[in-house]
């Protein structure tokens, strides 16, 4: 008898973990789907960034000019 429940919870965990599986790789195909995955979202991200940057920077140059100009 132990035998048998020791080999129905091996059933049960490879079970979950297939389901486990399972969901991950829905959850990649969705990502995929969406555009949202792979090195496209990591340069999507860096060029995000970089925009952002550029823009902070820009900010504080007119910043700067415009504090420059009231002396």
């Amino acid at each position: 008898m132990n035998n048998n429940l020791y080999h129905w919870q091996d059933e049960r965990l490879v079970e979950l973990k297939l389901r486990e599986v399972d969901r991950e790789l829905e959850q990649a195909r969705l990502l995929k789907e969406a555009g949202l995955s792979g090195a496209n979202l990591l340069s999507r991200a860096f060029a995000a960034l970089h925009n952002l940057l550029l823009a902070r920077s820009k900010r504080l140059q007119d910043h700067r000019s415009v504090e420059h100009q009231s002396y």
